[in-house]
């Protein structure tokens, strides 16, 4: 009966054997199909480390031109405030020379008018008292003319007007 049995044993412990390698096979390719992964996920995480990298470095070259551009604008800021500023103290200058000028024309012009003014009144003065004298010379004449003629002379008339 063992001799019966021997084939059905050789049998099962054969069929235990495939079994048992398929199994191994099978956890062998589990093992090798898990390696390939780890692989798969280190190569991965290195390329996304990478990836990670560039953009921060990307990162920080656009925030060190955000920085350049901001001193640069900055710089420029301040020179348009500085010609400003120049243009206004020049503008304030200007003003000033102005005032000035305007007040010295209005002092030549105050002494030219107090000039004219001073001369119309000593020639009104004069042409007053040229035209007195004359009246009183012709009125002199007039009387010694009278008396030379032995006229008679009315001495109402003898106020000089001065019109």
């Amino acid at each position: 009966m063992v001799e019966a049995i021997k084939p059905l044993l050789k049998l099962a412990t054969e069929k235990k054997k495939t079994n048992d390698q398929s199994k191994l096979v099978q956890n062998r390719e589990k093992v090798e199909e898990q390696r390939l992964q780890k692989r798969v996920a280190e190569t991965s995480i290195n390329h996304f480390k990478e990836i990670k990298q560039d953009i921060s470095k990307e990162h920080e070259k656009v925030e060190r031109e955000l920085i350049q551009l901001n001193i640069e604008d900055n710089k420029q800021r301040e020179n348009i405030y500085r010609e400003f500023a120049k243009k206004r103290a020049q503008i304030w200058r200007m003003k000033a020379q102005a005032a000035k000028d305007t007040m010295q024309a209005g002092r030549y012009f105050a002494a030219e008018t107090a000039a004219m003014s001073k001369l119309l009144t000593k020639n009104n003065i004069a042409f007053s008292n040229e035209k007195t004298l004359k009246a009183k010379k012709e009125f002199v004449e007039k009387f010694r003319a009278a008396k030379k003629k032995k006229e008679p002379v009315d001495l109402r008339k003898t106020q000089i007007s001065y019109e």
